[in-house]
């Protein structure tokens, strides 16, 4: 029943609440590997979600070996993804990535690895949208400039977001270690 529910999914929202107020969620480590490699989108987000949440209710190594996965899996997202596809995942994402590196310290040179590369990545589609809108409107029509102007957006603010979760993995990971 438990991974009937998760598997059909539920809002995200209500994560935090249920890793929380359910002693029984750790045995959401089992399917989560399953729920990654499901094809849609909104699924793997929920997974990811899920075992950040996870990792910081229960510090066992099972959770970090989900969570090693989870890294292993938006790194090789990172390089499949079409860039409005992965704007759209790893702005929801990023919130995770905090989530792991406090809640497992070895794992920290991968989150800021993905972090760096997630980075680069946007800012080149950011700067390659900038590039693009100063080709003569005769080449281009209205309507190619406008979208370009959107996705050059969207690429800014992903660039944006991921200096602010840089911040944050600093703040929560590397200047406030905790002492087991």
């Amino acid at each position: 029943l438990c991974k009937l529910v998760h598997f059909q999914g539920y809002s995200r929202d209500l994560l935090s609440l249920t890793v929380r107020g359910i002693p029984s969620m750790h045995i959401c480590l089992d399917f989560i590997p399953e729920l990654l490699s499901m094809p849609e989108m909104d699924k793997q987000i929920f997974a990811i979600d899920l075992s950040s949440h996870l990792s910081l209710q229960y510090s066992f190594p099972r959770s970090m070996s989900v969570a090693k996965l989870c890294m292993n899996t938006l790194t090789t997202l990172l390089g499949i993804l079409s860039s409005d596809t992965r704007i759209e995942m790893f702005r929801t994402i990023l919130p995770c990535i905090v989530r792991f590196s406090e809640a497992f310290p070895p794992l920290l040179d991968d989150c800021i690895q993905f972090l760096q590369q997630l980075g680069r990545i946007a800012e080149s589609q950011a700067v390659l949208g900038r590039k693009t809108e100063s080709i003569p409107t005769i080449i281009f029509n209205r309507f190619k400039l406008d979208e370009y102007s959107v996705k050059t957006k969207n690429a800014e603010k992903l660039v944006e977001e991921v200096r602010e979760t840089f911040a944050k993995v600093c703040e929560e990971a590397v200047l406030k270690p905790k002492i087991f």
